[in-house]
C-alpha cells in the first residue's frame, strides 16, 4: 500500500524567457510604478482608459515600497549572477519601459495576491536574451550559461529573503 501526501504549491517566483534583446524586466507592464497612491491600481474603475501611456501624468500603477525594492533587488541579483559568467550585462528595467502591455502573464501572476489576499505573492520576471530572434548555436550555448546563472542567482536571492521565504499564504 502506498500513501501519497501532497502539500500546496508554494511558488515564490516565475520567470519567462524571450529572445532578441538583453533585458531583465519586472512588474508592472501597463504603466510606470508608483508607491504613494494605493487608489491608483488596476482594480479601480476610476482609472479605466487613463492607463498604458508611459510617463503619463494621469496614472501610475501602485506597488508597495517593499515590493518595489524587492523586485528591483532580485532583478539586480539575477543580473549580477549572469554577469559573473562572461561579463555580459543585461539592462534591468520595469517592463513598461520596453513597451506598454496589458494582461501579461507577469502582471497577472503578480496581481493575484492583490485581488485575493489568500493568494501567495509571486514575483515575476521576463528575461529577454540574445541579440537576435534565433541566435547561432555557439552564442546560444553561452546564453544558456548566462540564463542558468541568472536563474540560480534569483533562486538564491528569493530563498535568502525572509519576507518571501516565510510567506505561508497558499497559492489558490
Amino acid at each position: 500500500m502506498f500513501a501519497i501526501y501532497s502539500t500546496p504549491i508554494r511558488i515564490s517566483v516565475t520567470l519567462w524567457m524571450y529572445t532578441a534583446t538583453v533585458l531583465i524586466l519586472y512588474n508592472w507592464g501597463d504603466d510606470n510604478n508608483q508607491t504613494t497612491n494605493p487608489e491608483q491600481n488596476f482594480k479601480n474603475p476610476v482609472y479605466d482608459g487613463k492607463r498604458g501611456i508611459p510617463n503619463d501624468m494621469l496614472y501610475g500603477e501602485f506597488i508597495s515600497t517593499l515590493d518595489q525594492k524587492a523586485i528591483v533587488n532580485f532583478a539586480r541579483q539575477m543580473n549580477d549572477a549572469l554577469e559573473a559568467v562572461r561579463g555580459k550585462n543585461y539592462t534591468v528595467q520595469q517592463a513598461v519601459g520596453l513597451y506598454p502591455t496589458s494582461g501579461t502573464s507577469d502582471d497577472y501572476t503578480f496581481s493575484r495576491h492583490i485581488v485575493n489576499e489568500r493568494n501567495k505573492k509571486v514575483y515575476t520576471y521576463t528575461i529577454e536574451f540574445g541579440q537576435e530572434f534565433i541566435p547561432p548555436f555557439s552564442e546560444m550555448s553561452n546564453i544558456i550559461k548566462d540564463v542558468c546563472a541568472a536563474m540560480s542567482g534569483l533562486c538564491w536571492a528569493i530563498s535568502s529573503n525572509v519576507d518571501v521565504r516565510d510567506n505561508t499564504a497558499i497559492l489558490v
